[in-house]
């Protein structure tokens, strides 16, 4: 399955993406806000592996896609949705991709991609996205995609030798209807 803006392919997982992925991932300015050290490359490839196994689930719970520039083919990134409950009506976005792309729009583009493919096509009632709440870059994503902010999870992480807010935002497929 692919989603395509318009700068952007939204391509299912492959094996060849990992080398890239897993280099990006491990970038010292996106491990920052991440719990934990960095995974290895294998521990990555095992990931990736997993991701590829559930595209042929059924009923399909998650989604992942490979952020590829239209204009030049190269692999910028990665975004979900992923439907985290039992009742199937809620599901979590996120989003990464490599410093390079940072600024340009592209995390906006794609996730706003997969949140109309969670509305349109999987007919979600709710679409919810947590974030550190010193990540100004990933705040700033999701108020431009219209997200709501919920409310705060005080010191709810400790990583990196400090506990860490989370803020919680949400878009309901009536809001996203009316924007």
């Amino acid at each position: 399955m692919n989603l395509q803006t318009e700068r952007l392919l939204l391509r299912e997982f492959v094996r060849e993406d990992v080398h890239v992925l897993h280099q990006y991932s491990t970038h010292p300015a996106l491990q920052r806000f991440e719990q934990g050290p960095p995974v290895s490359e294998f521990q990555f490839h095992r990931i990736v592996q997993d991701i590829i196994a559930e595209q042929s689930d059924e009923p399909r719970r998650s989604f992942y896609f490979v952020v590829e520039r239209l204009a030049d083919s190269r692999v910028m990134g990665s975004v979900y949705i992923a439907q985290r409950n039992q009742d199937r009506e809620q599901a979590e976005i996120g989003y990464m991709l490599g410093v390079d792309f940072w600024n340009e729009g592209y995390a906006t583009e794609a996730a706003d991609c997969v949140i109309q493919f969670g509305f349109e096509v999987l007919r979600l009632h709710r679409i919810y996205a947590e974030a550190v709440c010193e990540n100004l870059a990933s705040i700033r994503v999701l108020g431009k995609l219209n997200m709501r902010r919920e409310g705060v999870l005080r010191e709810n992480q400790y990583f990196h030798s400090r506990w860490w807010d989370t803020c919680m935002y949400a878009l309901l497929r009536h809001e996203w209807a009316d924007s």
